[in-house]
């Protein structure tokens, strides 16, 4: 019995190292293989696609975009101005008082920006329209409110900024509404010249200047539009522009830019003139010359000068219908 007894005892001590043995083998098996992580693995997001940039502008080839539209402008008479470059627009957003973006040098080979000062009115409801009237040609009128509008019964000085699709090399023709006629002081061109030069052959071609010219005038600022036409030469010209330049101490006129291809016979740069007022601006002389540059074919250059004189003042503002009900 007793040595019954021991050899199971003894077979359950054999047995023992071999089931830890299994047990430890099992477990380096299992350290060896790669463990199932604890998080599953989150699958693959698609790359969102990229959001289209678009010009913060939002100008469209060949549209009228409206840039700032404001009822109480720092002007408070009527005027319009004309930006083609980088000074003339930098001029305007210090002028305006508008929040308007930065413009690149790009922007202006196909754009212009114009600016419509309405002048003071007794009360809300009235607006600036631009709108167009042909190829590269616009229309600014007043908006007024209807008769049996309800309109806040406050001063305003309505304006609105708006960029134009034009051609850098392109005359920008405006016509303005009565507002504004009524404020333009016309000078008639009683002497002037213009002198075309370049070209393989050595083209030499002198033609007289004669025609109207419109002035507005704002502080520092003056616009101008030019109505001006050719004689004398194999070729009648014509030039229907509008532009803003500088008026500085003792009378001088500066002006950045104004077309010049429809008088040259399309030399692809624009016209810079320098000038004076004399006699209460009275009168009015310019000399001025087609801007160099490199894209000029055969050298072509063109330079002149005009005389005008003032034919009347300004014309009286036009008296604004009354009886608005107040808001």
């Amino acid at each position: 019995m007793f040595v019954k007894k021991f050899y199971v005892l003894l077979l359950v001590l054999l047995s023992l190292p071999l089931t830890a043995g299994a047990e430890g083998c099992d477990t380096q098996q299992r350290r060896g293989q790669a463990q199932p992580s604890a998080t599953p693995a989150k699958p693959a997001q698609p790359t969102p696609a990229t959001k289209p940039i678009t010009d913060e502008r939002g100008v469209s080839n060949g549209e009228i975009k409206i840039l700032s539209q404001n009822n109480y402008s720092p002007l408070t008479e009527p005027f319009v101005f004309v930006a083609r470059g980088a000074e003339t627009y930098t001029a305007l957003r210090e002028l305006s008082g508008a929040q308007l973006p930065e413009m690149s040098a790009d922007f202006f080979k196909t754009r212009a920006v114009v600016a419509a000062f309405l002048g003071q009115r007794n009360s809300g409801g009235f607006g600036v329209e631009i709108s167009r009237a042909g190829e590269s040609s616009f229309t600014i009128n007043e908006r007024a409110p209807a008769e049996d509008a309800i309109v806040t019964m406050a001063l305003t000085s309505p304006s609105l900024v708006a960029s134009v699709p034009v051609a850098a090399d392109e005359a920008l023709n405006l016509t303005l509404g009565a507002e504004w006629q009524g404020s333009v002081r016309p000078y008639r061109v009683n002497g002037g010249e213009l002198t075309v030069t370049g070209g393989i052959a050595g083209v030499n071609q002198p033609a007289q200047l004669t025609g109207d010219i419109g002035m507005l005038r704002a502080g520092k600022f003056a616009t101008f539009l030019f109505d001006l036409k050719t004689t004398g030469s194999p070729q009648a010209r014509a030039l229907n522009d509008t532009a803003t330049g500088f008026v500085e101490a003792g009378g001088r006129v500066r002006l950045p830019r104004f077309s010049s291809s429809s008088l040259t016979g399309a030399i692809d740069s624009p016209f810079r003139a320098t000038g004076q007022f004399v006699e209460n601006e009275d009168k009015l002389s310019l000399t001025f010359e087609t801007v160099p540059a490199p894209n000029i074919a055969d050298n072509f250059s063109a330079s002149g000068r005009l005389e005008a004189t003032a034919t009347a003042q300004k014309g009286g503002r036009r008296q604004e219908a009354g009886g608005r009900k107040q808001k």
